[in-house]
């Protein structure tokens, strides 16, 4: 099964119910990335959007529109905090501003919210 290693509420990140919300992920990770396909890091389980790790470039993903950064080698701690908001998705790694694009809420498809008992997604 291609199911997830971790599912936390959403909270209307990358979903309908906060399309037009400002909306900031932030954790820790440290990542051993040898795959030689993207592999989504975050995101809705119910869309392709979030973040990935591709190859040496950290990824970002909502609807048609994407960005890349160059991390070069993984395998080492990093703040990530991921950014959506009705204009712009950006990406802060370390305390860095990496990506910073515009996007627009009212023109991207996003995914219905999922309710699984009372926890939403």
């Amino acid at each position: 099964a291609n199911c997830p290693s971790l599912v936390v509420p959403g909270m209307g990140f990358l979903n309908e119910s906060g399309r037009y919300n400002s909306l900031t992920a932030e954790f820790w990770v440290n990542i051993e990335n040898n795959s030689s396909e993207p592999r989504r890091i975050f995101g809705p389980i119910s869309s392709t959007d979030g973040l990935y790790a591709d190859g040496p470039y950290i990824k970002i993903k909502v609807d048609g529109n994407t960005a890349a950064h160059y991390v070069g080698t993984w395998n080492r701690p990093m703040l990530i905090s991921f950014i959506y908001s009705a204009k712009r998705m950006a990406l802060i790694l370390n305390g860095e501003v990496v990506i910073d694009q515009q996007i627009n809420a009212s023109t991207i498809s996003l995914p219905e919210r999922i309710d699984q008992g009372s926890a939403v997604y």
